[in-house]
């Protein structure tokens, strides 16, 4: 192991660009992974970079970064790092400004920022990192969600493969859209109601028994919940208000052992296109709410109408209770019952389903 020296920096320069403040032509990337590094003071002395990347080295400590104070791109992944970002660029203050003279100092800019695979077991506060817009912290020991409350601007969050039991600590003014925390423990997501824009959730791996919070996630696109201990058809319920819920995957969850289980969970979501990796085709979901009993009453005036009276209708669809149209005959909403035969049912409830399946893409 070795310090980075002058001369590996000026090899590994690239992407010649302009100084965001004096428009001077600069070197802006830097990538020297992998070249065995335990130490990167000489970065202080190239304050102008924007990308940096220092992955798979043996880095202890990245405090020389707060030199560098238009630095948008970090990755740090594969090192030996304890601390979460262990640098603040001094912040802009009255005193401090720029454009008055002063130090330039402006504060941290980063956006990314990829520190997996190092020992960082605490999340230290990044309010002086307040514009990042992505954190990637897979494969730490991190035990609990902290010091990103003021990351307004955040809309990537991993946290896979770490020690975290709860979702504390993801407080409802982050604006999260993407959020991985599978292979953890976790066992209550209470806090993801409190997200309002997440669009994709990767829990799988974890300890969970319920998907109400995750139904309160009225914008959620994709979900996986795999390898967890969902066993109850009920819990799928969480999911039907969701309208734009399109791919859901609960592969190796004991509910997948539940008899008809597919049908069961489409009759229920009728809006996914994809279940368990695999499509859920505009057949089958008309075929699961057929299963339940979707076209009953139709059957059986057809069949009255015929029979006369001389014949008892017998239903031989499996016991599945499950009411696929809302309970009340009386509903002002719901057109009278008329004999339909199977074909124009499934017409409609085709027409229905390739409408969702247009929007959905």
């Amino acid at each position: 192991m070795a310090r980075l020296e002058r001369s590996q920096v000026q090899e590994n320069l690239s992407l010649l660009g302009k100084h965001p403040i004096s428009n001077k032509h600069i070197f802006t990337k830097l990538d020297v992974k992998g070249q065995n590094v335990s130490a990167i003071d000489i970065l202080e002395e190239f304050p102008f970079l924007q990308d940096v990347d220092v992955a798979n080295n043996q880095i202890e400590s990245l405090a020389p970064l707060a030199k560098l104070p238009f630095l948008l791109s970090l990755n740090a992944e594969n090192n030996q790092l304890e601390t979460l970002l262990d640098f603040d660029p001094p912040q802009c203050t009255r005193e401090k400004a720029w454009i008055d003279g002063g130090d330039q100092a402006i504060g941290s800019m980063v956006h990314i920022v990829n520190l997996s695979r190092n020992k960082i077991s605490t999340m230290r506060d990044l309010t002086t990192h307040r514009y990042i817009q992505e954190l990637v912290l897979d494969h730490n020991q991190i035990t609990h969600i902290s010091g990103i409350s003021q990351l307004v601007f955040l809309k990537y969050l991993s946290l896979a493969h770490n020690k975290l039991t709860t979702t504390d600590g993801l407080t409802k003014n982050l604006p999260i859209e993407i959020l991985n925390l599978s292979h953890n423990e976790i066992a209550d997501t209470a806090q993801l109601s409190s997200l309002p824009r997440l669009l994709t959730v990767n829990l799988a791996h974890n300890k969970l028994r319920s998907l109400a919070d995750l139904g309160k996630c009225r914008m959620l696109q994709l979900l996986d919940v795999s390898y967890n201990r969902i066993k109850n058809l009920r819990e799928i319920d969480a999911l039907t208000p969701l309208r734009d819920l399109s791919d859901l995957n609960l592969s190796k969850c004991p509910i997948t052992r539940i008899s008809f289980y597919r049908y069961r969970v489409l009759v229920r979501t009728q809006q996914l296109v994809k279940l368990d990796h695999l499509p859920a085709s505009v057949k089958e979901r008309i075929k699961a709410k057929v299963v339940h009993g979707g076209d009953m009453q139709a059957r059986k005036a057809i069949f009255d109408s015929h029979m006369k009276g001389d014949e008892e209708f017998t239903n031989y669809l499996p016991p599945l209770e499950f009411d696929c149209e809302p309970a009340s005959p009386s509903s002002p909403n719901k057109p009278p019952l008329t004999q339909e035969s199977c074909k124009d049912y499934a017409t409609r409830e085709a027409s229905k389903a390739i409408g969702m399946y247009v929007v959905g893409f």
